[in-house]
């Protein structure tokens, strides 16, 4: 078995990924991450899901709910952004420091 390695989405200091990570922390606030439990998902497997407060362009701050299985996937323990990358079934403990999302993830 393979150890789990600590990856930080930051850490792939991709433009596209630290573009993206600082347009979001320029627009919201009051940022956590929690686990739900989702239909695809079995036994105790939990979904990550990033809540924020995020300006809507007209004043308000709407709470938004993004489940990042939907936009990231793990590869040899990377967090990299990829369109339904379900990320969560090879990773776990995750958290937030500041804007950076951080995971135990398989590689």
């Amino acid at each position: 078995m393979k150890p789990a390695i600590f990856t930080t989405i930051i850490a792939i200091a991709s433009s596209a990924v630290v573009s993206v990570s600082a347009s979001y922390a320029n627009s919201c606030q009051n940022c956590r991450l929690e686990k739900r439990s989702a239909p695809w998902l079995s036994g105790d497997d939990h979904a990550p899901i990033l809540i924020c407060e995020c300006g809507d362009g007209k004043g308000g701050k709407p709470t938004t709910k993004l489940d990042l299985n939907q936009c990231l996937m793990n590869k040899n323990g990377f967090m990299l952004p990829q369109k339904n990358g379900n990320f969560g079934l090879s990773c776990n403990m995750f958290g937030l420091i500041d804007t950076k999302i951080t995971a135990m993830c398989k590689y």
